[in-house]
């Protein structure tokens, strides 16, 4: 980590393939580090000019004279790694290669090889195929980007380059000040994972915007910010690659609604992130969040000259989760000195089409002022009533006047008046935006993040299993070449993890069969038990209400004829002999394994709806109580497990010891790729769950 901190804060920069042509990127990277006041030693090397842009250049790496904290890599792909050793040889702490001509064109070796040379020394490289960093904390621009950019509290890592450098120009537009900005390119070394550590530390960034296409080390991601960021330093992610095109072929039901950007969405939820839907979103959100305190209440006052975009925002709030004050006798004693007698003092607040600057301020001022407030939404609609000037000023002051006290997100709607009020107040730091929806999403973060600083998560003491008879139990199948346990493991990893199941075994002749039946007590269920066979009732493997040793004999037969003829390769092990469970709701709980977040664990509506409704959620494994109990109210049929039309409650708290158990299962047993208990038929309140079947599958060997 001190070499990544040495990087946006070095003594020295050394630029290879420095050039005094402004045209070239070595021109322009060099340009930008002497305009933006670095007041370290600037290191060009160009072996053909012996001055660059006013400075000394140096023929080569070994004629530098003093130490070289930072290079920054500008020569063509096919020189770069001679570069890196005289880098390494010099004693160099940070790299940033520029140069493009890897891995992105299929040249994963060399690039690899470059990194192979860095460790040698410890140096750490940022890139290939980067436009650099800028750092306010050194006032060092080491990009070919934008010259000017407006320094701040705000850190943006991106890893498209091109982005990165339309998202300078797009801060400087939207007056947001950077702490710094830096492009990880291929991520050879360093990652996202290196930055969100360095920056959790670091006191000059309030918040941080990630973009991101692809996640290689996700479950270290979610370990440094659940475990190293500061929970008051809010982070926003946007993430493109949405499509399940690129979803990979899976046999279970887990496995197959898995889908990387489902686990993405689970990994922000379980990390108190934000994930931005477009990039404006994304900053509409950082303007909120760098020029705003947290709201002092869990509730809002919307302040309007207009019925129509008063009830508009009344309309966002309730998506966006923005509870509205509802308090009328307060809303009447606070507004009413302010409010016309022909105005509204219920929220949204209607102070009239008259109201001019002025009428502003006081009803701002008064909404400030009553404590039990916790934020504000400042509305207005151009009635003609009132000048750009007036209006914006009016503004200005009245949020200067109560700068850090509650939060307030403004919006103006009109014509070329508005337009330029709104580009006064912005560049006052007022949170202006020109749509109402975008002022209610943007205001809402602030609440959000509130609630996530509420969240009293106690520790869970883990769960007690008998780990060794799940490990040898597995280890047993793999021995036998298989992948997929058969029914009776499958029954075996669930009691040595404390997962209810219904009562059976595996009879492999009708005689076991009727006996286990007896044993059991009627009605049982009949099931194929086979590896080579996943949908079992497709197969004709399955019989359900048997009520007596003859029709225990008959099933038996008409199962193994069955399967004999639809699935005639398959192997059977037999046929298990369960328990016929009584009338209940059934949902499915499962695990699978995400290539870049590791180990997850899955809930939803089971039986056979669970493929056509897709009404599942997900978190990464282990996961806490206080997050299963979350996890499961995001399902749209929770309700059903609430109690509906007359229905009694089910069993919540023994689903949430059923999923948190299964999310420890999948952890402590990393062998286990994918895994389903479906269906898990639940009860009223107290009275338990059972799982019917289950299914488990080991990764590749």
């Amino acid at each position: 980590m001190e070499h990544i901190q040495t990087m946006f804060n070095p003594r020295s920069v050394a630029v290879i393939g420095a050039s005094g042509n402004l045209e070239k990127v070595g021109g322009r990277f060099l340009r930008n580090l002497i305009l933006s006041g670095f007041e370290g030693n600037i290191y060009p090397v160009n072996n053909r000019e012996k001055t660059v842009q006013g400075l000394c250049a140096f023929p080569s790496v070994e004629d530098i004279d003093g130490d070289i904290d930072l290079a920054a890599v500008v020569v063509p792909a096919k020189h770069v790694k001679s570069v890196v050793k005289e880098l390494v040889k010099k004693g160099t702490r940070a790299c940033i290669i520029i140069t493009s001509g890897f891995s992105e064109v299929g040249r994963k070796k060399e690039e690899d090889r470059l990194v192979q040379i860095a460790r040698s020394s410890g140096m750490r490289i940022l890139g290939p195929n980067v436009f650099g960093l800028w750092s306010a904390k050194a006032s060092m621009n080491a990009t070919f980007g934008p010259s000017q950019i407006r320094p701040g509290n705000i850190a943006i890592v991106t890893q498209s380059g091109a982005l990165g450098i339309a998202m300078i120009g797009k801060t400087i537009e939207e007056g947001i000040g950077l702490s710094t900005i830096v492009s990880v390119g291929n991520k050879s070394d360093i990652n996202e994972v290196d930055l969100l550590t360095y920056l959790a530390t670091d006191e000059h960034t309030r918040a941080v915007l990630l973009y991101i296409e692809g996640v290689k080390e996700g479950h270290e991601m979610v370990k440094v910010l659940l475990e190293k960021f500061p929970s008051k330093k809010p982070v926003i992610v946007l993430k493109s690659g949405r499509s399940e095109l690129g979803k990979r072929a899976a046999a279970s039901h887990t496995g197959s609604m898995a889908g990387s950007d489902r686990v993405f969405d689970a990994a922000v939820k379980q990390t108190g992130i934000f994930r931005a839907n477009t990039l404006k979103q994304a900053f509409d959100w950082l303007r909120m969040f760098s020029r705003s305190p947290l709201p002092t209440a869990n509730n809002c006052v919307i302040v309007t000259n207009g019925g129509g975009i008063g009830v508009m925002a009344t309309d966002a709030a309730e998506p966006y989760k923005v509870p509205l004050y509802n308090d009328q006798e307060i809303l009447k004693k606070t507004f009413s000195p302010v409010t016309p007698s022909f105005g509204s003092t219920k929220n949204p607040v209607d102070i009239t089409g008259n109201a001019l600057g002025h009428h502003y301020k006081a009803a701002l001022q008064a909404a400030f002022d009553e404590s039990s407030m916790g934020g504000i939404v400042a509305l207005y609609c151009d009635t003609g009533m009132a000048t750009a000037k007036e209006l914006a000023q009016d503004f200005i002051h009245v949020h200067r006047a109560n700068l850090g006290k509650k939060p307030v997100a403004y919006s103006l709607v009109g014509g070329e008046g508005v337009s330029n009020a709104c580009e006064i107040m912005q560049e006052n730091g007022l949170p202006v935006f020109d749509d109402v929806d975008d002022a209610v999403s943007a205001i809402s973060v602030l609440y959000e993040k509130s609630r996530l600083l509420k969240r009293d998560d106690p520790l869970d003491k883990p769960p007690n299993f008998d780990d060794v008879r799940i490990a040898h139990t597995l280890d047993g199948a793999r021995l036998e070449g298989r992948r997929w346990l058969l029914a009776d493991e499958v029954r075996t990893v669930f009691e040595a993890s404390a997962i209810p199941m219904a009562r059976g075994g595996l009879a492999r002749s009708v005689n076991e069969a009727v006996s286990l039946a007896e044993s059991i007590g009627y009605p049982v269920v009949m099931k194929i038990a086979s590896e080579d066979i996943v949908h079992k009732s497709d197969a004709g493997g399955v019989v359900l209400d048997l009520l007596s040793r003859q029709e225990v004999v008959d099933a038996y037969e008409a199962i193994i004829y069955n399967v004999a003829r639809r699935y005639p390769g398959a192997k059977v092990r037999g046929v298990e002999v369960m328990e016929m469970a009584r009338p209940g709701l059934e949902i499915i709980v499962g695990g699978s394994n995400d290539p870049s977040f590791g180990q997850i664990v899955m809930f939803g509506l089971g039986g056979i709806y669970v493929e056509t409704l897709k009404d599942i959620s997900f978190r990464l494994a282990p996961t806490a109580l206080s997050e299963v109990r979350r996890m499961m109210a995001e399902i749209r049929t929770y309700p059903l497990l609430l109690g509906v039309r007359g229905e009694s409650r089910k069993d919540i708290e023994a689903i949430a010891d059923a999923i948190w158990k299964v999310s420890y299962l999948m952890d402590r047993h990393p062998s286990i790729s994918e895994l389903d208990i479906n269906p898990f038929r639940v009860y009223s309140k107290g009275k338990g769950l059972t799982a019917l079947d289950g299914r488990i599958m080991l990764k590749e060997e």
